[in-house]
């Protein structure tokens, strides 16, 4: 048990520090009563009891040697010239305002009044005689002429002939007044030479009381602190014996346990190692079965991938058998039940009907070709959400304003039309995807665009879609395209052409010819300016499909930045534009 000690020098600091002020307060106070003895112009303060005076004026404050000020109706001029200074100006305020002093009045008074600039009664007569002051027409004895007398000594010349007519008529009023004010100041010099006579005794009974208090707390500090050496010696003697006695039994008990518990430990120790070994052994035989069981599962698993993989392939080619087959019987179909009257007698016209089912030849190979390179039915619904916004911002999709898509293909957009309630119809010339279109549920017309289009009434479409159609279309057939979709939107309907971009090279100069069906590119900002010659509004151009960048070093030069652009750009683009 540790003893914990009193400190005793913080207290010795401060007893010290008390007797040193009390020194230094009694050899001030000696020091100024022996100055003003030897002051000729100081008269003697009277004696004064200095403990009674303790006790008459405990908590005394300084006195204020001003006389009180009394507003009243009429003044002479002396009620306000015994006050000086701030006092003045507020008195004055007070008195011939009747009101407190502004701010800003206070202050530029009481600077002029310090710098000389103006005297008290310069002050008294610009607030009595202001318009605030003339309305309350308080009376100043007194004052009228004072301060006509001041105003007429600012005159130059003049003035100074009078202020010094004054001086000499004004000599004996000025020697009074100066034996006044010596009067007074000894008056109030007196005064607080008896307040601080007062509150310095007070201080020193003050102290003398603290200095005993503290002797006194010292002697008790002192005594506690024997005592409790006293009382700790004994209780740590009598501790130290309890704790000898504890010690020697709690060894005892700690090596007997400690035996106890090293035999302990051992026996664990062998009872683990034989439950670890016949555990390892059930472990192995476990892993090994499992190490079996997973080549097994690894083999069954390639078996079940390469039959999925033939599954698909098989599926796959079965949907274009299918589709091969359909084509076949419905040309079988058509040569089977060609009568002569359904065809013209005219050579000429019969020719005309078999090269319109020649156009129709390789309507399943393009779908083919179109699941090959286009992506899937999934893909092509997820990229198309792009456009849904737009179609929704024109307020088309309504059944007196509906979306038509040209060249509707398997129909993925106008699918994803009508999943969100939106009334489309497509227009399309394959009749393979046609079908599969309409296996779907989707409006498709079996019509060439730019013939159907020229069969619809002015301002009845809200909206013509074309999705990867006008790169197939010539540019004379391009611009008669435009014009009918132009006549057809309503007014605030919108026209979408999305079409392979071939800012991106590799499209422009590869993959764009993977279509053998495709004629040209179009480039974005041409295609723009087309569409704005056509009549369209608002044309803007959106960039779609952006490739990774480049997967080594990222390098932040001009020249690879570019050369990232060319070669990794986006790869398709659509025009979208309003009718106004």
């Amino acid at each position: 048990m540790n003893k914990q000690e009193i400190p005793m020098m913080d207290i010795d600091v401060l007893m010290s520090r008390i007797r040193e002020e009390v020194a230094r307060r009694k050899q001030l106070e000696s020091t100024q009563q022996s100055s003003d003895t030897n002051s000729p112009t100081v008269a003697e303060s009277p004696p004064i009891n200095t403990r009674q005076a303790r006790h008459e004026t405990s908590h005394a404050r300084m006195p204020d040697l001003s006389p009180p000020f009394v507003p009243k109706k009429n003044y002479v001029l002396d009620d306000f010239l015994v006050f000086h200074d701030e006092l003045f100006v507020k008195n004055a305020y007070q008195g011939i305002l009747l009101r407190e002093a502004d701010p800003g009045g206070l202050e530029n008074y009481l600077t002029r009044l310090r710098d000389g600039l103006s005297n008290k009664v310069d002050i008294l007569g610009s607030l009595r005689y202001s318009r605030e002051g003339r309305n309350h027409a308080v009376k100043v004895k007194g004052l009228l002429h004072r301060y006509l007398w001041q105003r007429a000594t600012r005159i130059p010349v003049i003035g100074y002939l009078l202020l010094s007519l004054k001086t000499l008529l004004r000599t004996p009023v000025l020697a009074g007044n100066l034996q006044h004010l010596d009067a007074h100041f000894h008056y109030s010099l007196n005064t607080l030479r008896q307040y601080l006579n007062n509150a310095i005794t007070e201080t020193d009974d003050s102290l003398e009381r603290l200095e005993s208090s503290l002797d006194e707390l010292n002697k008790r500090i002192n005594q506690l602190e024997a005592d409790q050496k006293v009382l700790l010696g004994s209780r740590l003697d009598e501790m130290e014996e309890r704790l000898s006695g504890l010690n020697e039994e709690q060894n005892n008990i700690l090596n007997s346990r400690m035996d106890e518990l090293r035999v302990n430990i051992r026996r664990l120790e062998e009872e683990q190692d034989i439950l670890l070994d016949s555990k390892l052994d059930k472990l192995e035989g476990i892993i090994s079965a499992l190490e079996e069981e997973q080549g097994n599962l690894r083999n069954e698993h390639a078996r079940m991938r390469n039959s999925e993989r033939d599954d698909k392939d098989i599926r796959n080619q079965l949907v274009v058998q299918q589709r091969l087959f359909l084509e076949m019987q419905r040309r079988m179909d058509t040569m089977r039940n060609r009568e002569k009257p359904r065809y013209p007698a005219n050579e000429q016209a019969q020719k005309q009907v078999f090269a319109g089912e020649e156009d129709h030849l390789l309507d399943a190979f393009y779908v083919s070709f179109e699941d090959k390179f286009r992506g899937t039915r999934e893909d092509i619904k997820k990229r198309s959400e792009y456009y849904l916004q737009a179609v929704r911002d024109a307020n088309a999709g309504t059944a007196d304003a509906p979306v038509l898509d040209i060249g509707c293909g398997r129909g993925e957009w106008l699918e994803l039309l009508k999943d969100n309630a939106l009334h489309a119809r497509g227009v399309e010339v394959n009749r393979v995807m046609i079908a599969e279109s309409r296996k779907h549920g989707i409006e498709v017309i079996e019509a060439e665009a730019g013939e159907y289009l020229r069969g619809l009434a002015t301002d009845s479409i809200g909206a013509v879609t074309a999705i990867h159609v006008i790169e197939h279309i010539s540019f004379r057939n391009l611009i008669a395209l435009f014009d009918e979709v132009v006549r057809i939107l309503r007014p605030g309907g919108i026209a979408i052409f999305e079409t392979p971009n071939p800012e991106n090279i590799i499209v422009g100069s590869c993959s764009f010819y993977t279509d053998p069906s495709h004629i040209q590119p179009l480039p974005p900002e041409m295609l723009k300016f087309v569409l704005e010659q056509r009549g369209f509004a608002d044309v803007s151009i959106h960039r779609l499909r952006e490739t990774e960048s480049f997967s080594g070093d990222k390098s932040t030069s001009t020249l690879d930045a570019d050369l990232g652009r060319l070669l990794y750009g986006p790869r398709d683009y659509a025009v979208i534009g309003s009718k106004l």
